[in-house]
């Protein structure tokens, strides 16, 4: 599938939290708006490369979320971290949309959420291995 023209969402592919986020937010987008691409996937060439860097300088794991957004003028924009996954739900045009609002909160607050479960998603996805079967609406919606 052509990267050109779409809205994809970006996330560590070995992450089962991240790939239960990318299966929920699939879930609500009816209209089919946005498509998924795996960090450490070709589609992820795209952006610069220390936005696909999943661990810090000491090798601890850091998070990293990336929306890039196709936009009216033909131009991508790209939204980071917990602003990513609320323009994501935002997107959906769901009941989820109304997440938006916390788009206003501190970024202080909302970026330390983000950072705790980023920096723990692998012992949060550690209590549960399994990984629902991905339907195929949603390999379709999946950028390489």
């Amino acid at each position: 599938m052509d990267t050109q023209n779409v809205n994809i969402l970006f996330l560590d592919g070995e992450c089962l939290v991240c790939r239960r986020s990318a299966y929920f937010v699939h879930r609500l987008d009816h209209s089919k708006n946005i498509h998924f691409s795996a960090l450490q996937g070709e589609a992820a060439n795209m952006l610069p490369p220390e936005w696909c860097q999943l661990t810090d300088a000491n090798g601890a794991p850091t998070g990293s979320v990336v929306l890039a957004e196709y936009t009216d003028n033909g131009e991508y924009k790209y939204w980071r971290g917990t602003n990513a996954m609320l323009r994501s739900l935002f997107l959906t045009k769901s009941i989820m949309s109304l997440f938006w609002v916390f788009y206003y909160t501190p970024a202080f607050l909302k970026d330390a959420l983000y950072r705790q479960v980023a920096k723990n998603r692998y012992r949060l996805s550690a209590a549960n291995k399994k990984c629902p079967l991905p339907t195929q609406s949603f390999k379709d919606a999946m950028l390489p």
